[in-house]
């Protein structure tokens, strides 16, 4: 998933019903869905990598559930840079 971005040829469609929820919510409410989507998310990526690597440390793990949901490579940098304990992994998201 590591930089997945949809083709350029397929499009995304919310649903009218969807899109009239969404319309309805004030700001405060938007963040808050869009934080437990992605705590959702992220819970579910790491479950998978944990899956896969039963093996793998807290740390490991934590490196490669942030290298499949951050976007750019720039971001995992920065994410390294906090996390220099922690030596690179090849193919830590395998």
């Amino acid at each position: 998933m590591m930089g997945h971005r949809p083709a350029p040829d397929q499009i995304e469609v919310v649903e009218p019903h969807v899109a009239a929820m969404l319309r309805k919510l004030t700001p405060s409410e938007r963040v808050l869905l869009c934080t437990l989507y992605h705590r959702a998310v992220r819970e579910w990526v790491t479950d998978r990598v944990r899956r896969r690597h039963p093996d793998w440390a807290d740390e490991r793990v934590t490196r490669a559930v942030a290298r499949e949901m951050l976007p750019e490579p720039g971001i995992w940098a920065a994410f390294d840079r906090q996390s220099a304990a922690v030596p690179p992994q090849e193919n830590e998201c395998e």
